[in-house]
């Protein structure tokens, strides 16, 4: 049986401070395990000297093709300028940060041609310095249009994903040709990045696709583009503002207006946030045919809230600034004192616990710190909080050692923590610990989710951990 042929399209702006990333994306995508691929190497007008890169690599190969955009019109330009020279019967994207596992491909189209109502497939995009960190797996809205990744922050062995997502991260979504087809390209309205692939979700769901994780297929993310760059919050506000205007309901769009407004009013940047209002305004009346022909689609807001509001919905990042950097020696750490280089993942900002000074910080589901051991311990000791509302339940830890080819636990210990809210407790792991670099990994039996735009899920709060 011949193999499907997928059009692969990579798209580059400014990448030659990444030069060695972007040979090594293009150099994965070409030793792909599936059989029937081209690459379409997508410049978006960059200023550097990434395009002369990206030309003499597509001399290299006859799978390679270059085109330019001419100048820089942002991410959704650039994806369908590929596309218009795209011959696949699939389509996937990757950014030119993003390095693609040799089986990525041939998942992905085994999966998208598992089911015809399949229209598109998120890949499991992992950080590519923290490789059992998960990236995303899809992506999904709040009511205010933040978004978020699915499973952004959680250790890939613990990942519990949703049979559908809202939509599929552009960054590693492959899409069947007929699906595109029937949406039509990218709207390139939202300029610059962000939100173009939220609304091809949409526009998918809208012609009757499903769009489904496929975490098997592992794309590996440098993440160097920053939404921190001057003027990136700007043009944020104005791809989010015109996903508004072209997807809510007016009902939804005037409570969103007096809600939005009241926050970003308040805060730093409103210059740039009355820009983006005035920006999608003048640019109102194209979206208003789209408007008129989806105006019997409903309120959004209601068929979004099964992905906005489930076990799976927004949550609000946590604080990750330590996280990797590296294995501190483990004396006391004490929550909102210099602990920030032992995070790893899944914990949030610092705050009081009831007792006076005492700080403490909540932690997800699963949660982790790292930290070294310079002598040989009798054990840990810990000082944990129950969460509110959740009626207590187990708490697990898994206290794992690093050594030569990976990770070995070291250590497991499980607790019952009392019912009460807040209640604080002393926990022990009795079991000796070798010198070495070790990663304590924190599993609640239950977690507590808080109402709200941006809710946190608390699994379990850490004030201290000290060895004995």
């Amino acid at each position: 049986m011949t193999a499907t042929l997928v059009s692969v399209i990579l798209s580059n702006y400014n990448g030659e401070a990444i030069a060695d990333v972007l040979r090594r994306s293009v150099g994965a995508v070409l030793q792909q395990s599936h059989p029937a691929l081209e690459l379409i190497l997508v410049d978006d007008g960059s200023s550097d000297a990434s395009p002369t890169l990206l030309q003499g690599l597509a001399g290299s190969d006859p799978r390679l093709r270059f085109v330019s955009t001419g100048r820089h019109q942002g991410i959704a330009a650039a994806r369908n300028a590929g596309l218009a020279l795209a011959r696949g019967e699939h389509l996937a994207f990757i950014d030119n940060d993003a390095v693609p596992a040799p089986d990525w491909l041939s998942i992905l189209v085994e999966r998208l041609e598992s089911d015809p109502t399949i229209g598109a497939c998120a890949s499991r995009v992992m950080f590519a310095d923290k490789p059992d960190v998960v990236n995303s797996v899809g992506s999904v809205l709040n009511r205010q249009a933040h978004g978020m990744g699915v499973g952004m922050f959680e250790l890939d062995e613990f990942l519990d994903l949703p049979a559908e997502l809202m939509y599929a991260t552009g960054n590693g979504m492959i899409v069947r040709r007929a699906a595109l087809q029937a949406t039509g390209p990218f709207d390139e309205g939202f300029r610059f990045y962000g939100h173009d692939d939220s609304d091809m979700g949409v526009r998918l769901r809208l012609c009757g696709y499903r769009i489904v994780p496929e975490p098997r297929a592992v794309l590996w993310h440098l993440h160097s583009f920053s939404k921190t760059q001057p003027g990136i919050r700007s043009w944020d506000d104005r791809n989010r503002l015109r996903f508004i205007l072209k997807h809510y309901h007016w009902r939804e769009m005037l409570r969103f207006a007096l809600r939005d407004a009241s926050q970003r009013l308040r805060a730093p940047g409103r210059a740039g946030y009355l820009w983006a209002w005035l920006s999608n305004l003048r640019d109102l009346p194209p979206l208003l045919p789209y408007r008129w022909a989806h105006r019997r689609a409903g309120p959004f807001l209601a068929r979004q809230a099964p992905f906005q509001e489930g076990p799976h919905g927004y949550l609000v990042r946590p604080d990750n600034r330590g996280m990797g950097s590296g294995f501190p020696p483990l004396g006391v750490l004490q929550a909102g004192s210099g602990d920030e280089a032992h995070l790893y993942l899944g914990w949030y900002w610092p705050q009081p616990v009831g007792r006076d000074g005492l700080l403490m910080r909540w932690g997800r589901r699963v949660s982790a710190v790292s930290f070294s051991l310079t002598r040989e311990t009798r054990g840990l000791d810990l000082e944990l909080v129950t969460p509110p509302a959740t009626g207590g339940g187990e708490v697990r830890a898994l206290v794992r050692r690093q050594a030569a080819d990976g990770w070995e636990t070291a250590a497991t210990v499980g607790w019952r923590l009392a019912p009460a809210d807040y209640a604080c407790q002393q926990l022990h792991c009795s079991q000796p610990l070798a010198p070495g670099n070790y990663r304590l990994i924190l599993i609640a039996e239950r977690a507590y989710r808080e109402a709200g735009e941006f809710p946190r899920e608390l699994g379990l709060g850490l004030i201290s951990l000290k060895a004995r």
